[in-house]
Formats: C-alpha cells, sequence, structure tokens
C-alpha cells in the first residue's frame, strides 16, 4: 500500500509519503506450519523545496524507514543488522541550465 500527497503555493512545494509492506503469507508443500510474522515494514518521507526562480531551487527530504523485526528492508546504502530502522536526510541546491 502506498499513499502520497504533493501541494505547493508560491515557491514552496511539500510532499509526503507512506509506504507500507505487509507481512506476507507463506506456505510450504509438506503441509508443515510456517510463518511470515515480523516481515513487515513502514515508509514515511517528507519533502519540501523552495524555488527562487525557473532554474534554481533548495529542497530538503526526510525518510524514516521502521523494518518489522524479521524483515531487512533497507533504503541506506549501507549494510544493516535484520530489524533495523533507518533515519536518511537530504538537502541540497538544484539549478538547471
Amino acid at each position: 500500500m502506498a499513499v502520497g500527497i504533493d501541494c505547493g503555493f508560491g515557491p514552496w512545494r511539500f510532499a509526503g509519503q507512506l509506504i507500507k509492506a505487509g507481512e506476507g503469507s507463506c506456505s510450504l508443500t509438506s503441509g508443515a506450519s510456517c510463518s511470515t510474522a515480523g516481515l513487515g515494514a513502514d515508509l514515511y518521507t517528507l519533502g519540501a523545496r523552495y524555488r527562487f526562480d525557473r532554474q534554481t531551487f533548495l529542497y530538503a527530504i526526510y525518510a524514516h524507514l521502521s523494518n518489522g523485526v524479521s524483515s531487512a528492508y533497507n533504503n541506506s546504502g549501507i549494510p544493516l543488522n535484520t530489524g533495523t530502522d533507518t533515519d536518511n536526510f537530504a538537502t541540497g541546491v538544484s539549478y538547471s541550465f
């Protein structure tokens, strides 16, 4: 499931998003039981932009990834242990030629 919003006024623009990865399900051909408990995750993102003109803007982005106790989703590019949550920040300037 994913839900997002994007809005702005004047030189400002804001965006937010929630992405939810469910735990899923499993079955074995032998009929033995299996579990997907703890395999879900939630990703929350917020962003803002301030445009100076058609070519130049500043931006800031924040993302929080909340892994279940058995999941290993990773949006940081750094090796993580299973179940580890992450926070990511980005700021920058964009200039188009």
